[in-house]
């Protein structure tokens, strides 16, 4: 499956009634959610990652943008599997009682 251009990726997102994070809501449910959307949208493995990062609002999406960028920068691509733990992990570390 080929990448899509940036000009068609803000086509889809702006038809999405895609949830956004901003890390108060359940990690699991948003990230399920953005799963179902990329399946539906045929978006490539290799752009699920950047499509969650654009759904996403406030201490979340700076933290979730600099990280995605030094992946790509280091790896070229930020896996959507790896994405996924990420995201869970760091959610796991700040739910947790102090």
């Amino acid at each position: 499956m080929m990448d899509l251009h940036s000009d068609i990726i803000a086509a889809i997102l702006n038809t999405w009634d895609a949830p956004t994070y901003d890390g108060s809501q359940d990690a699991r449910q948003w990230l399920r959610a953005i799963e179902e959307l990329c399946q539906r949208y045929n978006i490539p493995p290799t752009q699920r990652t950047e499509m969650a990062v654009k759904c996403t609002a406030g201490q979340a999406n700076l933290v979730l943008t600099a990280m995605l960028k030094a992946k790509v920068d280091k790896a070229g691509v930020w896996s959507w599997a790896d994405f996924k733990a990420c995201v869970i992990l760091i959610e796991g570390k700040y739910s947790q009682p102090r």
